[in-house]
């Protein structure tokens, strides 16, 4: 027995995300990382939420809009180093659970360092990281 699946194929000019393709899949998703407790982790995830801001899914994973990729060496023995020039366009595809429960699919790129140091600034909630949202409805 498969699960329900959606493939998201998403484009990026810079930092402007754009979803350009939503497929229902018969196949089972990446399991979930913890959705809860990791107010204190840095680095880039996307979240499955509800229209209550429930976490349904969390994925971890490498950031597709990275400003500054890795780059290889065509020297020996040279390590991998970051290129001083940004990518600037690409694609990528995330694979999630299909659910009734689903409303929306947000990326968040979390600093806990940066989120400490905003909150010390403003005496409020500091930013949560998030840098694009989607509807996961089926009609949008």
């Amino acid at each position: 027995m498969t699960a329900k699946s959606v493939r998201l194929i998403f484009e990026y000019d810079g930092d402007q995300i754009r979803l350009i393709k939503r497929q229902e899949v018969d196949m089972i998703p990446p399991p979930s990382a913890a959705k809860s407790g990791f107010a204190q982790e840095a680095g880039f995830w996307l979240e499955v939420r509800t229209a209550g801001m429930q976490v349904l899914h969390r994925q971890i994973m490498r950031d597709p809009v990275a400003t500054h990729p890795e780059v290889f060496s065509n020297e020996p023995g040279k390590t991998i180093t970051r290129s001083n020039e940004p990518s600037r366009k690409g694609a990528f595809t995330v694979v999630v659970p299909e659910s009734t429960d689903n409303d929306h699919l947000a990326f968040v790129r979390a600093n806990p360092t940066a989120r400490s140091e905003a909150e010390k600034r403003t005496f409020s909630a500091a930013p949560t990281g998030e840098i694009a949202r989607f509807s996961m409805k089926k009609d949008q």
